[in-house]
């Protein structure tokens, strides 16, 4: 049975090493390091030596093993919180660590946003590599312009996070804001009524505007004063996450343990108690804030978990007790500490915003900061032609005329409320790091509604370029019609669409035996069985293998098409079909494949074959010429 006993340790200001933080003024809520008279006095003096002396007998005390029976670091903590039926055990555990090391700084009980962690991180995500089933590979491949390359936070299983995937440290990369400021709701998480194998989730455009809404990602977010940050994590030994004697050495000197373990064991008293091996139990995060064992037949951890208070717990008591034997499901343990609160106004610029520069218009989805994922990039070891380390500039997606059928990756870079933006008509899917094409420059105003800049061609040639923020509003609930989409009122009438602008042919050659080589050359399409033909409609170019086609186009990238899905194109009359030129490669869709068209999709089933579907505007078309 849990005892209660009077008079518990409490780590103070003395256990704790020293914070370089600056002290907070609670009248100016501004930052000073103390008053204008630096000159030591003698109570001053006599003061630090007594710290002194009290230090070294309390490190003396730790060096030879002499803890104290008992630490109890709950009056650092803010309160207990439940993560409800999400998976994000592993960001509520380390925003209770960073919530406790900005109060014991001078910084009060903070609300921090776990679930910005959870969303936005996955939203910046970006799918780089291939699969091998369901698992990611250190294979780079660079996902097709039209296809998803974000994360999925309404889909846990469907993306990594730019915090987790390498390392399980959230908030090490992306800061979050106050609570307050990104509130949790049930839109947040909502999937609109879509099973996660909906193809509707298949077209990055698709995914943005639905993760983008203001329903979802308030604009109140990414606009926040400030933002918290992890500025290391140091991580144990292995063996010392089943270590008591480790476990105290840490909460002695006045930092909570991180602890990740496999849910096993009896959870049905007070106290949670070992009962066997874990085997395929689930793993799971909490904070553990303290020991006793000032009862050496019932020593136990006191532990903030994030499901909430706990059932076998007296009301107003929300902390959770794990027995020294209980540390036998531990796998890993770990500390932090935090950064000073920082602004981060690059993240205003996320969203989606209608474009104009030069002679072009659309739309810009902006959903990824430059440099986050730099971890993995390294990780994977992704290099260029050259040897070296491919650098994450991506940015989004642009949508010309806001057509989401003609899309082009976007690179750039971000820094402070200023944009630089590299939108390449020539070459749709550039990878991370190219930087080529129009380079359009925009300064952010404040609200963070419009941008203002200029845009130049690689010639030197300078335009005007300008920018309105588009607010999505999209029901949480399941709806037949697409999101309601709101555009700032601009200063000027929106122009009608203008002709697009054509890659030029000469390209298609090298573009096609650059996507040849990509896909393995002669291991995966065999020999060149024709040069690099022109289509019949005189626009575009193709090459015919021994075991598949690619095609190109003015508009369209050089794609790969093969098997059944090619054969049902032939039957329609290839690219002077209604389905026109292929966008993307033949690509997985559930339990089949999938390519993409200018007008609709050719799908693959083992048990249906192979079938087309069009776009509605392309039916319609259709429909009016029977």
């Amino acid at each position: 049975m849990l005892k209660r006993h009077p008079a518990p340790f409490v780590a103070d200001s003395s256990c704790v090493p020293s914070v370089d933080f600056p002290t907070p003024d609670p009248v100016c809520r501004s930052w000073h390091t103390g008053g204008t008279d630096h000159r030591p006095s003698l109570h001053r003096m006599v003061v630090c030596q007594l710290l002194c002396l009290l230090l070294c007998f309390s490190l003396h005390s730790l060096a030879f093993g002499q803890l104290p029976d008992m630490v109890d670091l709950r009056p650092h903590q803010t309160g207990v919180r439940s993560q409800g039926l999400r998976g994000s055990c592993y960001i509520h555990g380390t925003v209770a660590a960073m919530e406790a090391a900005y109060k014991r700084a001078g910084y009060g009980d903070l609300d921090l946003a776990e679930h910005f962690s959870d969303y936005v991180a996955r939203l910046m995500f970006l799918e780089t590599c291939e699969f091998d089933g369901p698992f990611r590979t250190r294979t780079m491949r660079n996902p097709t312009a039209w296809e998803r390359e974000s994360g999925m936070p309404i889909f846990e299983t469907m993306s990594g996070t730019v915090d987790s995937l390498v390392g399980c440290e959230p908030v090490g990369t992306l800061a979050i804001p106050l609570e307050v400021y990104m509130p949790l709701t049930e839109a947040m998480f909502d999937s609109a009524g879509r099973s996660q194998t909906d193809l509707y989730w298949v077209k990055q455009y698709n995914v943005s505007t639905h993760l983008l809404a203001e329903t979802r990602l308030p604009r109140s977010a990414l606009q926040a004063p400030f933002v918290y940050k992890v500025k290391r994590v140091e991580y144990l030994p292995k063996s010392d996450a089943q270590n008591p004697s480790a476990i105290e050495r840490v909460l002695a000197s006045g930092k909570e343990v991180i602890w990740d373990f496999r849910t096993a064991g009896d959870f049905s008293g007070p106290i949670w108690r070992y009962n066997g091996p874990a085997g395929d139990a689930t793993a799971h995060r909490m904070l553990i804030v303290g020991y006793d064992r000032r009862d050496p037949s019932n020593p136990f951890f006191i532990v903030k978990n994030s499901w909430g208070h706990p059932a076998a717990n007296p009301p107003g008591d929300d902390f959770t007790y794990i027995a020294y034997d209980y540390l036998q499901y531990g796998e890993w343990a770990s500390w932090l500490e935090v950064e000073p609160p920082a602004i981060k106004p690059e993240l205003a610029f996320v969203g989606r915003w209608q474009v104009e520069f030069g002679p072009n218009h659309g739309t810009l989805d902006i959903y990824h900061l430059p440099g986050l994922m730099q971890q993995l990039f390294d990780h994977n070891q992704y290099q260029d032609e050259h040897g070296r380390t491919i650098k994450d500039q991506r940015i989004g997606t642009f949508y010309r005329h806001g057509d989401p059928d003609q899309p082009f990756r976007v690179n750039g870079i971000l820094h402070g409320d200023r944009l630089q933006a590299w939108i390449d008509f020539q070459n749709p899917t550039p990878r991370w790091d190219q930087l080529n094409g129009w380079r359009v420059e925009l300064k952010l105003t404040i609200p963070a509604e419009t941008m203002f800049g200029n845009a130049i061609l690689p010639t030197g040639e300078g335009y005007s370029a300008r920018a309105e923020r588009i607010i999505i509003h999209s029901e949480p609930t399941p709806s037949a019609t697409p999101p309601d989409v709101v555009v700032s009122t601009p200063s000027s009438p929106v122009e009608s669409p203008r002709p697009a602008l054509d890659a030029d042919p000469a390209l298609a050659p090298k573009q096609i035996e650059a996507k040849w080589l990509e896909s393995g050359g002669q291991d995966f399409l065999g020999k060149p069985i024709t040069g690099v033909e022109t289509c019949p409609d005189g626009r575009g170019r193709y090459t015919h293998y021994e075991r598949g086609s690619i095609y190109w186009s003015p508009r369209t990238p050089a794609s790969i098409i093969y098997g059944a899905i090619r054969e049902r194109w032939s039957d329609m009359g290839w690219e002077t079909s209604d389905l026109g030129y292929p966008t993307s490669d033949e690509v997985d869709w559930g339990e089949g494949r999938m390519n993409t068209f200018e007008n609709g999709h050719i799908f693959w089933h083992p048990d249906k074959g192979a079938w087309e579907e069009l776009a509605k505007s392309a039916k319609a078309k259709m429909d009016v010429a029977q």
